[in-house]
């Protein structure tokens, strides 16, 4: 069957040379390559040269949808590399479309040669393709929308801005008040001498007055207490703790000097000269405090200003994340505006997925009759050479299997051989040996008689 069997490229090459009907004349031309992309046979697609123009589109719908992928990526890839990445870009974009094309003409070719179901196959690679063309059109949707886009970016950047400064804000009152004790982690400035850090320090010290007036009024008192005994005891008015002898005696100068002594004792003098110092420094504080309040909040802005500005320069670069949120935020101002967001991006998804498309909502062609018919008959003589394969191995199998049935034979008369020979062998020796031992047994009974016929001397 194999030997009478004319294949493809033979029937072509006939045909080129004879100026048959059937097969066509190959193709040269660069459609022969578009075709390539759509993974069609040429030799086969010879019978039916009328559909090689179909085939060609479908090539070139492949090439474009690989083209879109490409500038889709080049766009994506050119918004978040820096300027001198041009060429990584266009590299990566390249490489990209490939991919793409590869994926549909993997798509295109399970498809060849199926004539049932076609929805039930193709289900799966519309899918994939729905996914991919998602991916790919967003991009281009963004540029389509490009200067609207770009000056949401730049509002939405403002009110990101407008609200890192209210935080900085609130988490450092210009008024010098404390700082708010939740919500403020990566938002607090640490600048030396601000209203609050004075006022807790003039807090601090005027507690520390308050304790020492207190301690100076105890002595004080105690002082006055000492002094009027001294002065009772010298007048000589008489109560409890006095003599009531007037005059400067033993016990007024006794009196007199307890008081000095506790004076001394409890360093009135020096306590007073503390608290006035005190009192002095509280003063200069109390009025540190009211200049800085007319300062703070313009160094608080200043800083505030810095941190925003440094913020800032970090959020300049606005990748296609942003893009798509902004355009995102497009849509929901303005119905028309999503409107043609949408109607734009189901027509770049609609031609991504173009060639399964296409694909599908096509009538089977002639090719597809021819490459299933070629492939069913291919599946038969795999078949039918698998039962000649299983045929011949079988006889193998069977030869081998008497060739071992004949060695067994041989080899189980060898053995009996053998076998018949060495019994025979050894009867013979058995028989030997009872002959030579008959031969002993009557030499002796002979050599025995003669002894008994001989007479005694």
């Amino acid at each position: 069957m194999g030997r009478t069997m004319v294949t493809t490229e033979t029937s072509a090459r006939q045909g080129e040379v004879t100026g048959e009907y059937r097969p066509g004349l190959p193709d040269r031309s660069i459609g022969r390559w578009i075709r390539g992309v759509a993974g069609v046979r040429e030799p086969l697609l010879d019978w039916v040269p009328e559909e090689r123009s179909r085939y060609t589109a479908m090539g070139l719908v492949i090439c474009a949808t690989g083209l879109m992928a490409g500038t889709s990526a080049f766009l994506a890839l050119n918004n978040v590399a820096s300027g001198g990445a041009v060429a990584a870009c266009a590299v990566a974009a390249l490489v990209w479309a490939v991919v793409i094309v590869i994926l549909d003409r993997w798509l295109i070719i399970s498809t060849h040669g199926q004539l049932e179901a076609k929805l039930q196959i193709l289900g799966s690679r519309i899918l994939v393709s729905l996914v991919m063309g998602t991916f790919i059109a967003e991009p281009l949707v963004v540029q389509f929308f490009f200067p609207a886009v770009t000056a949401e970016i730049q509002k939405m950047h403002e009110e990101d801005k407008n609200k890192e400064r209210a935080q900085w804000g609130k988490c450092n009152p210009a008024e010098g008040a404390p700082s708010p004790t939740t919500g403020c982690d990566g938002h607090l400035l640490n600048l030396s001498g601000s209203p609050a850090a004075l006022e807790k320090q003039r807090a601090n010290l005027q507690t520390d007055l308050d304790t020492r007036k207190d301690e100076i009024d105890r002595i004080n008192k105690a002082v006055a207490a000492l002094q009027k005994k001294a002065r009772e005891e010298c007048s000589g008015k008489r109560t409890g703790e006095s003599t009531g002898i007037p005059g400067i005696g033993y016990n007024c100068e006794q009196d007199r000097a307890d008081a000095k002594a506790y004076t001394k004792d409890n360093d009135l003098v020096g306590k007073q000269k503390a608290r006035d110092a005190l009192a002095a420094r509280i003063s200069d504080l109390a009025q540190q405090i009211k200049n800085k309040q007319q300062t703070y909040a313009g160094e608080i802005k200043t800083e505030i200003d810095a941190r925003v500005a440094a913020w800032s320069a970090m959020q300049n670069d606005r990748g296609l994340l942003d893009q798509v949120r902004a355009l995102h935020r497009l849509g929901k101002k303005d119905w028309y505006v999503q409107s043609e967001q949408w109607l734009l991006r189901l027509l770049l998804i609609t031609v991504d997925c173009a060639p399964v498309l296409t694909k599908l909502l096509s009538p089977n062609t002639t090719y597809d009759h021819l490459l299933n018919r070629q492939l069913q008959a291919s599946l038969r003589m795999h078949e039918s050479m698998l039962r000649v394969e299983e045929q011949r191995s079988r006889a193998r199998n069977q030869v081998e299997s008497r060739w071992i049935d004949h060695d067994r034979f041989r080899l189980t008369e060898e053995v009996d051989v053998r076998d018949r020979l060495a019994r025979s062998e050894r009867q013979q020796s058995l028989g030997r040996e009872v002959d030579a031992l008959a031969a002993r047994l009557l030499a002796r009974d002979v050599d025995r008689s003669a002894e008994d016929a001989t007479p005694c001397r």
